[in-house]
C-alpha cells in the first residue's frame, strides 16, 4: 500500500481576463508518497487520481482528474485543474481525496483551507477592488464591529499602513473624512520636496465652525477655527489661552522689546515693554537706572507682616542639608545659605554654609582675611598675607588667658596665663632658628621647667628643672659629668651600692661540707629582698671531693631550690663515678642554676641542695648567689647587702660603705680569688667517668 503525506495546498488564481468567467483556476498540491512500511517510494512517474467532494466521507465526486506525477525522493508536486478545469464556485467546504495507481481512496480526505475560497463571489474581485455589498469588514476577526475592524492578539505592533512610493514632488498620503458638505477634514502627509508643504503632516478640519481637540482623561487642548489655542479652555480668546498655571524656563516677547526695558501691564492685563524711567515710583519703591530702592523709610518683612528690623525674614528653614535655608546668596551652583530653626528640639539653632566650588567660608576685617572654614572641617586663622592671632578669654578677666600668635617671624607661639594674668606655660619656636622651646612657670615670674630643643643653636636638647634653691640640668651638648648636674646630696652611697639586684653566700671552710647519705641536704641557703614581682636567678657552685672505692659506684645529685631539702625538676645535675674506676680521691667543680618566679615583693630564701646516693662526698668553696630580675619598675626597696654571710638573712642592713671601705672590699675579693685559683692548681685530678644530667 502506498501513502501520500500532504505538505501544503495552495490555490493560484491567474487573472488573465477582464471577466470572472474567463479566469482560469488552479489548485497546487504537494505531498510525499510512501509504501506501507513508511519508506518513500522509488523515484519515477506514478498515476494519481484526485477527486473533490462536498462531504467528508461517502457522497459523489463533484470533480476529478488523473495526473501522471513525477516523484523524486518521495516528494511530488501537481497543479490540479490543468487537465479538467476547476469550475466550482468555492462558496462552501470541499474535501480532496487521493488514490494512487488505480488503488482505493486514501483516508481521510483533505479539507481545503480557506485560501481557495478567494474564488467566492462574496469576496473582493476585479481590478477596482470594490465591495459589491454593504456590511463590515474584519481583518483578523469574523465579527467586525465597524466598517473596518482590524484585530490581532500579538505582543507586537499592529496597524494600518498607507504607502505611496512615488518620488514626485506632489506625491502625498491622505486620509479623508467626508460628509454632506464634502471632503473637508482629514490628514495629509506631503513629500519632503513638496513646494508648498515640504515634509508637512497636516491635520485639518474645514467644516463650518470646525475646530480641533486633543483630548485626554485629564483635560484637552483646543485649536479654534480662528487659530487660537486653548489649554483647558474650549473657547480660547487669545493665540494661547491657558486655564491654569503656566511654568516655563524662559519668556520671549519681541514686540516693543529693548535692552533694559521692563514688562508692564494695563488695567486689562495686556502686557507691554517699557523703559524703567517711565515707571518711576509706585509710591513704595523707586527705580533709578539699574538701581531700585525703597521710597519710604521703614522695615522690610519677608514672611512677616510686622517687621522689626530693616530686613526681617521669617525663618524656620534651617535644614541646610536639603534646602537653601532662609537666605541664599549666589546661584544654584555656588551659594551662601543661612537658616534658623524656630521650632522643634533644635529651636534656636542657626546655620551658615558655603556650597559649591572650593566650599570655603571666609571672615575678615578691613581688606584682610582673618578666618576661613573649608569642607574638610579645617579652621584657618590668618592667610598667606596676614598673620593669624587667636585669643581666649575667661569671664571677668580683661586680658586673654591663652594667646596663639606669630613669634618674631619664627613661627607660631602659644602663651597661657592664669586669672591673675601671670604666665603659666610658654610654647615657642626656638629663637636660634630651628627646634622648639617649652617652659612651665613655678610662680608669677620664675620658670620651673624648661626644655630647649636647640640649645644655643647646637642642635642639642637642654632640660632645666628649677626650685627655690635647687636645680637639675640635662645638657645634651656636653659630655661626661657636665651632661647632668644634680644637687650634691641627690644620691647617697647607700642608694648607689644597695640597689636591688643580687645577694650571695659563701662557705670557705677548708674542711668542707660532708654530704650525708640517703636524704636531701641543704648545703647552703641565701635570702634576697625583692622589691616587686619578677624573677630570681639562683646559681650554686662548689668543688666536690669524692673518696671513691673500686667495685662500688659513687653517685650524688645537686640542685638549687626555693624550698628546703627539695630537689626541683629541671634545676639539678648528677655526679656519677663508675664502679670500675680505681680507688682514690677525685675532685670536680660543680655548678647548678635555676630561674624562679616571685609573685610579689618580699624576702625570698633559696637553697643549694645535695643528695648522696652512694659514696663519700665533701664540698668546699661553696657559693650560692641570687640575682633579682624585675619585670616592672616602681618603688624599690633595698635588698640584703651583698656582704651578707650565711645566717644573716633578715638582719638590718649595715651602714653605707665609705670609699675606703669599698677599696678594702675590692682588695679582699682579689686576694681571695687568687688563693682559690692556686688551690685549684695544687690539686691533682685523676681520670674519671663523669655523668652530669639535668632533671
Amino acid at each position: 500500500m502506498k501513502r501520500v503525506i500532504p505538505f501544503a495546498i495552495v490555490l493560484v488564481l491567474i487573472l488573465s481576463a477582464a471577466t470572472f468567467a474567463t479566469i482560469p483556476r488552479y489548485l497546487s498540491y504537494q505531498g510525499v508518497l510512501t509504501d506501507a512500511g513508511g519508506a518513500v517510494v522509488a523515484d519515477g512517474t506514478y498515476s494519481v487520481t484526485f477527486r473533490l467532494y462536498d462531504v467528508a466521507s461517502g457522497g459523489t465526486p463533484i470533480w476529478s482528474e488523473t495526473d501522471n506525477v513525477q516523484v523524486s525522493k518521495g516528494i511530488f508536486n501537481v497543479t490540479l485543474g490543468t487537465l479538467v478545469g476547476l469550475s466550482l464556485p468555492f462558496d462552501e467546504a470541499y474535501y480532496l481525496s487521493i488514490s494512487v495507481e488505480g488503488g482505493s481512496e486514501l483516508s481521510p480526505r483533505v479539507l481545503l483551507k480557506p485560501s481557495p475560497y478567494s474564488y467566492s463571489t462574496m469576496n473582493v474581485w476585479g481590478a477596482s477592488n470594490v465591495f459589491p455589498s454593504s456590511g463590515y469588514v474584519g481583518i483578523g476577526t469574523k465579527s467586525p464591529g465597524k466598517d473596518l475592524h482590524i484585530y490581532r492578539d500579538s505582543d507586537s505592533q499592529i496597524g494600518l499602513r498607507i504607502e505611496n512610493p512615488n518620488t514626485g514632488a506632489n506625491s502625498a498620503e491622505r486620509i479623508s473624512f467626508s460628509n454632506e458638505d464634502g471632503d473637508i477634514a482629514g490628514i495629509v502627509c506631503y513629500d519632503h520636496d513638496n513646494g508648498a508643504y515640504p515634509g508637512v503632516m497636516s491635520i485639518f478640519n474645514n467644516r463650518p465652525d470646525g475646530s480641533l481637540e486633543l483630548k485626554s482623561s485629564g483635560g484637552s487642548v483646543f485649536i479654534a477655527k480662528d487659530g487660537n489655542v486653548g489649554i483647558g479652555s474650549p473657547s480660547p480668546t487669545r493665540k494661547l489661552d491657558v486655564a491654569g498655571t503656566v511654568k516655563m524656563n524662559g519668556f520671549f516677547m519681541s514686540s516693543g522689546a529693548s535692552a533694559g526695558y521692563v514688562l508692564t501691564s494695563d488695567g486689562l492685563g495686556n502686557g507691554a515693554w517699557a523703559p524703567p524711567a517711565s515707571i518711576s515710583s509706585d509710591g513704595d519703591w523707586t527705580i533709578s537706572g539699574s538701581d531700585m530702592y525703597s521710597a519710604v523709610s521703614g522695615n522690610v518683612g519677608i514672611g512677616d507682616n510686622t517687621p522689626t528690623a530693616k530686613l526681617d525674614i521669617r525663618g524656620g528653614n534651617w535644614d541646610l542639608d536639603n534646602t537653601d535655608g532662609d537666605l541664599k546668596i549666589g546661584d544654584d551652583t555656588y551659594k551662601l545659605k543661612i537658616g534658623v530653626a524656630t521650632g522643634g528640639g533644635g529651636a534656636g539653632t542657626a546655620g551658615i554654609r558655603m556650597q559649591g566650588g572650593v566650599q570655603k567660608l571666609i571672615l575678615g576685617a578691613g581688606s584682610k582675611e582673618a578666618m576661613a572654614i573649608d569642607s574638610s572641617g579645617t579652621v584657618s586663622l590668618g592667610s598667606p598675607t596676614q598673620d593669624g592671632y587667636l585669643e581666649f578669654y575667661s569671664s571677668g578677666i580683661s586680658t586673654p588667658t591663652l594667646e596663639m600668635y606669630n613669634y618674631s617671624g619664627h613661627g607660631t607661639a602659644v602663651d597661657m596665663y592664669n586669672d591673675a594674668q601671670y604666665n603659666t606655660i610658654e610654647l615657642e619656636p626656638d629663637y636660634n632658628g630651628t627646634g622648639g622651646y617649652f617652659s612651665i612657670y613655678r610662680n608669677e615670674t620664675s620658670r620651673g621647667f624648661v626644655v630647649d630643643g636647640n640649645h644655643l643653636g647646637t642642635g642639642n636638647t637642654f632640660v632645666d628643672i628649677e626650685g627655690e634653691d635647687r636645680s637639675v640640668e640635662f645638657d645634651m651638648s656636653s659630655s661626661g659629668d657636665a651632661s647632668v648636674a644634680l644637687p650634691s646630696d641627690a644620691i647617697s652611697a647607700v642608694e648607689i651600692l644597695d640597689e636591688p639586684g643580687g645577694a650571695s653566700s659563701y662557705n670557705y671552710d677548708f674542711n668542707g661540707h660532708v654530704l650525708p647519705s640517703g636524704s636531701n641536704d641543704d648545703i647552703l641557703t641565701k635570702s634576697i629582698a625583692v622589691p616587686a614581682a619578677g624573677y630570681v636567678l639562683v646559681i650554686a657552685t662548689a668543688q666536690v671531693n669524692v673518696t671513691h672505692s673500686n667495685g662500688t659506684s659513687s653517685n650524688a645529685q645537686f640542685a638549687v631550690s626555693d624550698a628546703s631539702a627539695t630537689m626541683p625538676a629541671g634545676k639539678d645535675v648528677n655526679l656519677y663515678l663508675d664502679s670500675n674506676l680505681s680507688t682514690g680521691a677525685y675532685r670536680f667543680p660543680v655548678t647548678v642554676h635555676g630561674m624562679f618566679s616571685v609573685p610579689a615583693a618580699g624576702t625570698r630564701t633559696f637553697y643549694f641542695v645535695g643528695n648522696n646516693a652512694s659514696g663519700t662526698f665533701n664540698l668546699t668553696d661553696v657559693t650560692l648567689t641570687t640575682i633579682y630580675l624585675p619585670t616592672a619598675y616602681g618603688s624599690v626597696s633595698s635588698s640584703v647587702p651583698s656582704t651578707a654571710k650565711a645566717g644573716e638573712e633578715g638582719k638590718e642592713m649595715a651602714p653605707a660603705l665609705t670609699s675606703a671601705d669599698i677599696q678594702a672590699e675590692r682588695a679582699e675579693a682579689i686576694r681571695f680569688n687568687m688563693e682559690r685559683i692556686q688551690r685549684e692548681l695544687d690539686f691533682h685530678m685523676e681520670p674519671a667517668l663523669i655523668f652530669c644530667r639535668g632533671f
